[in-house]
């Protein structure tokens, strides 16, 4: 897993546009501010994004495909609960590990296919 520090990103009335080079789509993500984002050996991408707040911070972790869609994401965030992203590791391809809030670790595994599917 490398990480991506070329990128753009730019900010309208409710969503978060970012854009690289290697993906042919303009990324909408939630958020206000890319913290950071990793391309996968498959060619697949991982967006931390935040709301860059320091009185009720929320984490944005976002996996996308090779084409730019997004295959999952999903949101951290605690009522009045300042977060900060801090002391990302990058274990393997599938696992990375970090702080948002305080001193707790977190892992963010990645399966190789979905668990689950939406009844909708």
């Amino acid at each position: 897993m490398e990480e991506i520090t070329a990128f753009s990103e730019n900010k309208t009335k409710e969503k978060l546009q970012v854009r690289l080079d290697s993906l042919k789509n303009q990324q909408v993500l939630y958020g206000e501010k890319v913290e950071r984002i990793f391309r996968r050996k498959n060619c697949t991408y991982i967006f931390f994004t935040s709301d860059d707040s320091p009185y009720e911070e929320a984490l944005y972790i976002t996996l996308v495909d090779s084409i730019g869609e997004v295959i999952e994401s999903v949101e951290l965030m605690k009522p009045y609960s300042p977060g900060i992203l801090k002391d990302l590791i990058v274990r393997n391809d599938q696992n990375i590990e970090f702080k948002f809030w305080g001193e707790s670790i977190n892992n963010l595994i990645i399966a190789g296919k979905k668990k689950y599917t939406s009844l909708i």
